[in-house]
């Protein structure tokens, strides 16, 4: 878990230079992937642009395929396509993995392109937290227009019903899901330039035994019969998010 000081702030005495209350221009301006919702702390941070090590890939369906490419990235050289299978059960996902946090309020962001023949992508954020499974979920059907939360009862709760993303292989889209996985409820949702304040909906648990543990996903899943591509980059899990929308 994070700890410590910001490296920022206003306390001591400073004869010569002013203390500043916030880097975060100074540091997007400087290149940070951490631009478009500056809010919690950053406990993992994937652009692709080191070994694969440090991300998880897995398929499902004839002709799915994941790799690292140049030609579309959000921020630095590199971004990771993602190429649904044609044939059930038609995804490509990328994790980036934690050790898990203080148990509270945290967030996954991600940048991603949407295809023509795109079925659905799905930002997941799953905390498992030694008995439970928790896991939110927030899902963009580009077929049916539609975005949703996984919600309790492993139920699809329609947030918005007539959303539509512009389609294009590069990561020009984003979206953040930020759950509370101490209180069981969802926070907000941000794509594009929508904000959604979803703190009624209860995200979805189940029991389940194991090492405590915390992971965000991105999973694309094509339309049947074709391979679907799209770029995603710049993962970012944080914790200690605000719950305000």
């Amino acid at each position: 878990m994070v700890h410590g000081l910001p490296d920022w702030g206003l306390r001591g005495p400073k004869s010569t230079t002013y203390g500043l209350d916030d880097l975060g221009e100074a540091v997007a301006r400087l290149g940070s992937p951490v631009v478009w919702d500056r809010r919690g702390d950053v406990i993992r941070m994937e652009s692709f642009g080191d070994g694969a090590g440090s991300y998880v890939t897995l398929l499902s369906g004839l002709g799915a395929a994941v790799h690292r490419t140049c030609g579309g990235a959000h921020t630095g050289a590199y971004g990771l396509e993602l190429i649904g299978g044609s044939t059930p059960n038609y995804y490509a996902y990328v994790s980036v993995n934690s050790p898990a946090p203080v148990l509270g309020p945290c967030g996954f962001e991600a940048w991603f392109g949407v295809a023509a023949d795109t079925q659905a992508i799905d930002l997941q954020l799953v905390y498992l937290d030694g008995t439970h499974q928790l896991e939110a979920t927030l899902r963009y059907d580009h077929v049916a227009k539609t975005l949703a939360l996984y919600t309790d009862g492993h139920v699809w709760a329609v947030i918005d019903a007539a959303l539509s993303l512009n389609t294009r292989l590069d990561p020009e889209h984003v979206a953040k899901v930020v759950a509370d996985f101490s209180t069981g409820y969802y926070e907000r949702v941000i794509i594009d330039s929508l904000s959604y304040d979803v703190h009624t909906h209860l995200i979805d648990s189940l029991g389940f035994v194991s090492a405590p543990y915390f992971w965000g996903r991105v999973r694309h899943i094509s339309t049947a019969g074709w391979n679907a591509a799209i770029i995603v980059d710049d993962l970012i899990l944080t914790q200690n998010e605000p719950v305000s929308l």
